[in-house]
């Protein structure tokens, strides 16, 4: 069964996220593109839904920043002037590997940072010893790793702020409410998250 159409600021974190916001600043032209590549139904002009509407976009993005729907975003949305460049929206998030053990937890988040555990199991065999900076942390099969990490955070960041913001909406959400939302995510944000650490 489908669940409840997502509020367009939501949609937008996501766009934001899947367009590189985590780490750099993203222009809102190359938003709205990437956002109606993932959701045209919704970031479409009415009459011509072959283009993306970037004002759609922007009121989407001014919500997002609103304390009252969970402050998803920062940077500046306002006005231009013809021929000037577009205002950017992004947030910052960093990653570390640090030489610590959060049981079963591969990485916590803090702040905008993911703080992978290097000392969890599963990890330890891939980076090898804090002692010698962790070795094996440019690896391939560690970046995907790495990727798988980040995409973990980044979805089940965005599910929870989304709660936060709009509580009466999750008022009676159950486990497989979270989880197939989170996984939507997942699916549409992780083999874009491959590519990046695993070019083709």
């Amino acid at each position: 069964m489908a669940g409840p159409a997502r509020a367009n600021r939501e949609l937008v974190v996501y766009g934001l996220y899947v367009a590189g916001g985590a780490t750099e600043r993203v222009h809102t032209e190359d938003l709205a593109l990437k956002c109606w590549e993932l959701f045209p139904d919704s970031f479409s002009w009415t009459k011509f839904a072959q283009y993306p509407d970037k004002d759609i976009v922007r009121v989407a993005l001014t919500d997002a920043r609103k304390e009252k729907y969970g402050a998803l975003v920062n940077g500046r949305v306002e006005g231009h002037a013809a021929g000037t460049g577009v205002p950017q929206a992004g947030a910052a998030l960093k990653i570390r590997i640090e030489d610590i053990d959060l049981g079963n937890q591969r990485y916590r988040m803090r702040n905008n940072v993911i703080e992978i555990a290097g000392r969890h199991p599963s990890l330890r065999r891939y980076l090898g010893s804090a002692a010698e900076s962790f070795p094996g942390q440019n690896a391939e099969h560690f970046r995907v790793l790495v990727a798988e990490i980040v995409a973990d955070a980044v979805c089940a960041d965005i599910v929870s702020r989304s709660a936060d913001a709009n509580p009466e909406g999750y008022a009676n959400a159950d486990w497989d409410r979270y989880y197939a939302e989170y996984s939507e995510y997942m699916t549409k944000f992780l083999p874009i998250a491959h590519k990046i650490v695993v070019p083709e």
